[in-house]
């Protein structure tokens, strides 16, 4: 495990993009507007400060005007806020035989229910198409504790035979110290050894943070991986696309095309001094070497005699 854990199924990888995408336009304006070049490229005429040395410093004050103009659209947000009301508008009916009567109020062993736990399930499914959950044993109870995981979290994975040969799941360790919490990704490992099912838990590096154990439900040994992925259809082990996607995306290209368009209603806008013949002007010079023109109340402007300026305004 030391050389493979942060090892990812290669269907993880091409989703991740996609998951993140759905992240950013739910959290909205300023975590999609974070994300710089990413969802907005600098155009041409901005890019092109990059290329030369005296303008390179202007770059970033003109991508980020550029950007501070643009909208982001909210309709990610909206959508699945809206679809999960929409579903979860009357309370589930749930059933359970009394020996799991328990997980009703408590499923997850930190006191949310099962009805709370379907509401995050529908959720996760409009957000990524993907999540995890996995059983745990729970020390005191006969029932088993569930723990939902995001699709960034299931990392790795093996179905063969009809069922899961191992899971790679990220988790947290948390602990703390003085009032001072320290939070360190870790990495879980379930697998079936010898036809019996263990789980380890590794940090990020590999080494062993909890030793490998066989849980025990009942007194009985499990022989499969308690583990099920659901996707936005079903439950196969294959990742879905989020159901969502094409809105993100219709969002990033609302939000390219705004910015290009008020951009050119930003610099359509502005008056443009013109100089008909040589600007004098002294010695003086910008910061990039470039002469500067002095304009408004205290600068004055020189030109060859014939010469002229005068400001070109949009009609």
């Amino acid at each position: 495990h030391c050389m493979s854990i942060e090892s990812t199924h290669p269907q993880y990888d091409q989703s991740a993009p996609r998951v993140q995408k759905m992240r950013d336009f739910y959290a909205g304006s300023d975590q999609v507007k974070s994300q710089g070049e990413t969802y907005l490229p600098a155009p041409r005429s901005i890019a092109m400060l990059k290329e030369d040395p005296r303008r390179s410093g202007r770059f970033l004050e003109a991508y980020e005007a550029y950007k501070s103009r643009a909208e982001v659209p909210e309709y990610v947000s909206d959508a699945i806020d809206k679809n999960v009301g929409i579903m979860h508008a009357s309370p589930p009916s749930i059933e359970l035989p009394d020996a799991l009567a328990g997980m009703l109020d408590d499923a997850t062993g930190d006191g949310l229910g099962l009805a709370d736990l379907l509401r995050n399930i529908n959720a996760e499914q409009l957000f990524s198409g993907r999540l995890g959950l996995a059983l745990d044993a729970r020390t005191g109870v006969d029932y088993p504790v569930i723990r939902m995981y995001y699709a960034e979290d299931v990392r790795n994975w093996l179905f063969a035979d009809g069922q899961y040969q191992f899971v790679i799941l990220g988790e947290q360790e948390e602990s703390i110290s003085e009032y001072e919490w320290k939070v360190v990704p870790s990495r879980r490992v379930m697998e079936v050894i010898d036809g019996a099912y263990a789980t380890t838990a590794f940090d990020n590096k590999g080494a062993i943070i909890r030793e490998q154990i066989q849980p025990e439900i009942r007194g009985k040994r499990l022989d499969i991986v308690p583990f099920v992925a659901i996707n936005a259809a079903d439950t196969a082990p294959d990742i879905d696309k989020p159901p969502l996607l094409p809105l993100a995306e219709k969002c990033a290209s609302i939000y390219r095309l705004d910015a290009d368009h008020k951009l050119n209603l930003h610099m359509q806008s502005a008056s443009t001094l013109v100089i008909a013949g040589l600007a004098h002007n002294g010695d003086q010079h910008d910061g990039d070497g470039e002469r500067k023109v002095m304009i408004g109340a205290g600068g004055f402007i020189e030109v060859d005699i014939g010469g002229s300026a005068e400001y070109a305004q949009p009609g």
